[in-house]
């Protein structure tokens, strides 16, 4: 079949159809305004209903036809078809059954990705470019396509997948540096985009698909002489943050994430980097190749990151016949990887893929929160295990900046146990919901949070989870005593917000001693780890008076069972991105409202509020200040005050997110005129309400802030023996 196309004439025929939309929607809004001048006498909701539906099947069409032509001229200028005179043609062979515009479009991307792979084999082989198109018009198409699935897996059947971490390299090796060299990342960014169109292709793939597919690429990097690709196979996987929320962009699949682990685990990797710290090897031009890890998992790891499920089964997989047990002898095995390596190069190792290995960890820990009962117990022992392996097997030199976030990712996850442990005698890591932990302990807890709390994100991370879990807590509490005496409800609020506030301040002092090393080291960063503790306690107030969305709220899977809402940390907290985009990496300034104690009486008393444990009275309570022209007045408080609401049905009820950044102090303002018995606690010259005792059964009692000499004193203890 011959399809030829006048592209001039059709743009016409485009336009006639648009118009044809534009003159119907005029006449239908004339005739809504006859309608009303009338004042409707006949309501003309049913023909505005359908003629306006009828106008955007008349557009959709518009669109769709446009989208027709440009995708034939797109297959014409990229030499799939080709022009006689005026005219686009395309030769279409019968099997190709297309018949309308969705099978034009489908059987034009698998046309296009063959001749984009065609293209770019022909670049990176031989040398030169052979066809009509520049590199970089071949770059853009597959830049345009990587999203399409059928496109992507047609790519890489046509490079071939034992080819992918040779291409980037035959750039640098082949072909003049006037072609492709514009800027030194180039390389870099061909090995990227290969792993975009990777990541598309390998969510259609099935189980026999992906294990071929992964044999072959790990097949290409076996022999050690070829680190080189390694360190591809490293940029095409890992490293994808555009959006700065410390989590891999792409959404690989997960059989083919597990079979790649799986086959490149069993690379001699020692070897693998004894290559690349040898001398006589030529480096490819490229940082963005050079400077990645020579480990072969290193990508695969971080890029199981954005896949949870393919983390989980990969570092913990279940126990033969036992599907609620994980099995994490490799988990084990993985935290020693980089034991013998020290002496290779010494400077060089958080380039070995441990931060790999902590996404992976943080990622399988987001599976305490599945609603599958096998998965949460195999991710509930695999985050237990995970605390102790890290803490016991690896060297504080292995940490950087995005191993430290991660590793937040997985304490937050743990927030209960971590509460357990640092607002109770013996540090016992027991949630509320959960069995205790077996293996990791109170000094393994300790050790990690002592060697992430320098890192602002990573203390506020930590915070933000702790933070959360009393919130929850104390909806827990509600809940379990809905049937209760007031006071064992007011009791159930008021435990879990002073255990939160003693695990922060545990936080707090840890963070101080780790400063104070930092300083004696004199490291530079020990003033960016003394404010990383302040905006830690920062970031703890704000969650507590206004939730996680004060701090951008991860986006994990939740359980609802007989307790409220269990949430898990998708992304750490990014304090200050500046990089990222507006909404994908909230942006959390360090000066939020600081008063713990203050943040904690808030949250207390608008748990209360929302159980209806509070006075109606206490809305009505006197605001003195100052009107608009300077008079003073008063004025009650349900007035006055944005974050005390309207609830269905009457009365009021408390919403500190419809407050600002003074939300806390005012409500302690106003709680402690609602329970002052010689304050005016009534406007006007009205008979005074009783005095409110349940706020003064809700703040803090003073004793919140213990938990700082106990953190220090951990510090001191690991301070004194290195970290």
């Amino acid at each position: 079949m011959k399809i030829k196309l006048n592209a001039d004439n059709l743009r016409k025929k485009i336009k006639d159809i648009r118009d044809l939309a534009d003159r119907a929607d005029t006449a239908r809004t004339q005739i809504d305004a006859a309608f009303e001048r009338e004042s409707d006498p006949v309501s003309p909701d049913d023909f505005l209903t359908q003629s306006n539906d009828g106008i955007q099947r008349v557009r959709t069409v518009a669109d769709k036809v446009e989208k027709s032509m440009n995708t034939i001229i797109s297959l014409n200028e990229n030499g799939v078809g080709k022009m006689e005179g005026d005219d686009y043609t395309l030769d279409i062979p019968d099997d190709a059954h297309v018949t309308d515009m969705k099978t034009l479009d489908d059987w034009a991307g698998k046309e296009q990705a063959k001749v984009d792979a065609e293209d770019l084999k022909e670049y990176t082989s031989k040398g030169t470019g052979h066809t009509k198109r520049s590199y970089d018009e071949v770059i853009a198409s597959i830049e345009r396509h990587k999203t399409n699935s059928q496109y992507a897996g047609i790519i890489i059947d046509s490079l071939g997948a034992e080819n992918l971490t040779q291409i980037p390299l035959n750039m640098d090796l082949r072909v003049n540096p006037d072609v492709h060299r514009d800027s030194p990342k180039s390389l870099g960014d061909l090995a990227a985009l290969l792993g975009d169109v990777l990541s598309s292709a390998s969510r259609e793939w099935d189980d026999k698909k992906s294990s071929d597919v992964a044999n072959k690429i790990v097949d290409s990097i076996k022999d050690p002489a070829d680190y080189q690709r390694v360190k591809v196979l490293n940029a095409m996987m890992g490293g994808h943050d555009a959006d700065g929320n410390g989590v891999n962009d792409l959404k690989f699949g997960k059989s083919f994430l597990v079979n790649l682990a799986t086959e490149a685990e069993k690379l001699d990797y020692k070897t693998t980097i004894d290559h690349n710290a040898e001398r006589g090897y030529r480096a490819p031009l490229d940082l963005e190749i050079s400077q990645q890890s020579a480990d072969p998992l290193a990508g695969i790891l971080d890029a199981m990151g954005n896949n949870d499920e393919a983390a989980l089964e990969f570092l913990a997989p279940a126990k033969s016949g036992e599907p609620g047990t994980a099995d994490t002898a490799r988990l084990d095995k993985l935290t020693h990887r980089w034991d013998e390596l020290k002496d290779i190069e010494p400077n060089a190792l958080s380039q070995y893929g441990f931060s790999g290995l902590t996404a992976a960890i943080a990622a399988a820990s987001k599976l305490r929160a599945s609603t599958d009962a096998a998965e949460r117990s195999r991710a509930d022992m695999l985050s237990d295990d995970a605390i102790h392996f890290v803490a016991g097997n690896v060297s504080k030199d292995l940490y950087d900046d995005s191993s430290k976030k991660r590793l937040a990712m997985l304490l937050a996850n743990c927030s209960g146990e971590v509460t357990a442990s640092w607002s109770t005698e013996g540090g016992r890591l027991a949630a509320t919901d959960k069995p205790p932990f077996n293996k990791a302990t109170g000094d393994d807890l300790n050790k990690l949070a002592y060697r992430i709390v320098d890192n602002r994100d990573a203390a506020s991370t930590l915070s933000a989870g702790l933070a959360n879990y009393a919130k929850n807590e104390s909806q827990r509490g509600l809940l379990n005593n809905d049937n209760q005496p007031e006071e064992l409800r007011l009791q159930g609020i008021r435990d879990p917000y002073a255990n939160g506030i003693k695990a922060v301040s545990h936080l707090q002092g840890l963070g101080e001693i780790r400063a104070q090393q930092l300083k004696e080291d004199k490291d530079a960063a020990a003033a960016a780890a003394k404010e990383s503790t302040t905006t830690a306690v920062n970031v703890f107030s704000a969650v507590l008076s206004t939730g996680l969305g004060a701090v951008g709220g991860p986006a994990g899977t939740a359980v609802t069972t007989t307790a409220p809402v269990v949430t898990a940390f998708a992304n750490p907290v990014i304090i200050d991105n500046l990089t990222g985009d507006a909404g994908k990496a909230k942006k959390v300034t360090s000066n939020v409202p600081s008063d713990s104690k203050e943040a904690i009486w808030a949250a207390s008393v608008q748990d209360a509020a929302n159980a209806g444990l509070l006075q109606e009275s206490d809305f009505s309570t006197p605001v003195k200040h100052r009107d608009k022209d300077g008079h003073d007045v008063e004025t009650p408080a349900h007035d006055y005050y944005k974050w005390i609401v309207p609830k269905p049905g009457g009365g009021y009820t408390i919403d500190l997110s419809k407050g600002g950044d003074n939300a806390a102090a005012e409500l302690g303002t106003w709680a402690k005129t609602a329970r002052d018995a010689n304050a005016d606690r009534n406007v006007g010259d009205g008979e005074q309400p009783p005095i409110d005792k349940n706020l003064s059964f809700l703040e803090p009692d003073g004793k919140t802030g213990d938990g700082k000499a106990e953190g220090e004193t951990a510090g001191r203890s690991l301070k004194g023996n290195g970290g």
